[in-house]
This record gives structure tokens, C-alpha cells and sequence, in this order.
């Protein structure tokens, strides 16, 4: 059973939704680094790289500015395309994540089978998986933002942290909405490139507030399940 652990000290910038999840990506890619497929490695001998399809975390709170937070991460399910990457945030806090396998040229899915993967992860079986963002049909409109170059990274479009950044500002700016979500789930449809602008449409509901993200097309990007 291999699993990866480390102990952060969250700056400011830490102690916000994307700052979390900047933090379980930072785990999740020195344990890829460890286990011999992280980016560089699979793009270099098997020309994939990982893209995030789904992502979901349930925290108690923030985490506190100067105070240790131990993550620990450890592949859980192998899937056809991908593999299921779960965390444990602090002593309650929890983590599920969707990566799915996608060859770097053609932008299409790519079996999990290609590459092989290291012995000794721990898999776990009849784990309860996150439901997908449902669709949102209609909503109110709150805003839009063009991707920028700070936004990108290793793959050359929007990075999934950034989605939620950038989202979630926009939110804010338009009403009243909770300081932090300690619940979040985030569906990633289609990649976002450098100059698109994407449209952001809400809808407020009793269980939290459903986001979906738009491309110029008018097709989804992505959507966003907050619940405070």
C-alpha cells in the first residue's frame, strides 16, 4: 500500500478553495513523482499526460494560516480511462479526484491500460464515488472572465485550480455568498485556452449553489457544486 504523506504550512493564499486544492495538487504530483508516472514521465515515454475530469473535497474549514496541515494521498480505484486519487485533510477532512488518461497530441481519451501502473497502490473497492455536477439549465448570469496566461499550466490550457479561482470571484463579486465552501465538487467538460472568454451562469438553491461555466461556443466548460 503505497501512500504519500506531507505537512504543509498554508500561507493566506493556502486558505481559500483553490489554495486547498493547489495544495492536494501539490501532493498528488509529488506522489506521481514517487510512483514513476507523474506528467514528465508519461509524456515522454507513452505521450499522455493527466487531465483532471472530476474533483470533489469536504472540509471542516479553511485551512488555518501557520498552522500544520498533514495530507496524505494514495491512488484508490483504477478506472477505464483513469484513476481515482483520494486525500485525507487534516484529521476529518477528505478528498476525492477523477485523472483521466489523454494523449497529449490528439486531446482523446487513452485507456488507463497504456501505461503501466506500480504495484502496491491502495485500492480500495466499492468506495462511494462523488456524483457529477448536474447541468444547469438557465440560471442567472454572473459575469465572465478570458483566460490569461497566469492561468495555464503544464498543458497548455486552464488550470483546474483556476477554474474554481476565477468562478468563485466572479460569485462573490456579484452576491452574497459564504467567506469559504467547505463542501465543493467540480466537473471539468472541456478544456479552457488561453484568450477564450468564459461565460459564468448561477443558480442558488437550498442545498448550496450550482456554477457552470460557458465557452464562446456556448457549450459547457465545466460546473461547480458549492455548498457552505
Amino acid at each position: 500500500m503505497d501512500i504519500f504523506e506531507k505537512t504543509y504550512f498554508p500561507q493566506a493564499e493556502d486558505c481559500t478553495e483553490d489554495g486547498l486544492l493547489r495544495l492536494l495538487e501539490d501532493a498528488a504530483t509529488a506522489h506521481s513523482v514517487r510512483l514513476g508516472i507523474d506528467h514528465d514521465q508519461i509524456l515522454a515515454r507513452y505521450g499522455c499526460v493527466w487531465m483532471l475530469s472530476r474533483s470533489w473535497y469536504r472540509v471542516p474549514g479553511p485551512p488555518a494560516p501557520g498552522e500544520p496541515l498533514r495530507i496524505r494521498t494514495w491512488v484508490s480505484q483504477l478506472e477505464g480511462w483513469g484513476t481515482w486519487r483520494a486525500h485525507q485533510i487534516g484529521e476529518s477532512g477528505e478528498s476525492l479526484e477523477l485523472w483521466v488518461l489523454v494523449d497529449a497530441q490528439a486531446r482523446k481519451l487513452v485507456p488507463i491500460s497504456r501505461i503501466p501502473m506500480p504495484e502496491g497502490l491502495a485500492l480500495e473497492e466499492g468506495q462511494k464515488l462523488p456524483a457529477k455536477v448536474p447541468p444547469l439549465r438557465g440560471g442567472a448570469p454572473a459575469g465572465s472572465f478570458t483566460v490569461e496566461e497566469a492561468d495555464l499550466d503544464v498543458n497548455g490550457h486552464m488550470n483546474n485550480t483556476r477554474y474554481v479561482r476565477r468562478a468563485l470571484a466572479l460569485l462573490r463579486e456579484a452576491g452574497d455568498c459564504p467567506a469559504f465552501f467547505p463542501e465543493l465538487r467540480v466537473t471539468y467538460s472541456r478544456e479552457c485556452r488561453l484568450g477564450e472568454t468564459i461565460s459564468l451562469a448561477a443558480d442558488r438553491r437550498p442545498e448550496g449553489i450550482l456554477l457552470s461555466g460557458q465557452g464562446p461556443e456556448g457549450k459547457p466548460r465545466f460546473g461547480i457544486f458549492a455548498q457552505g
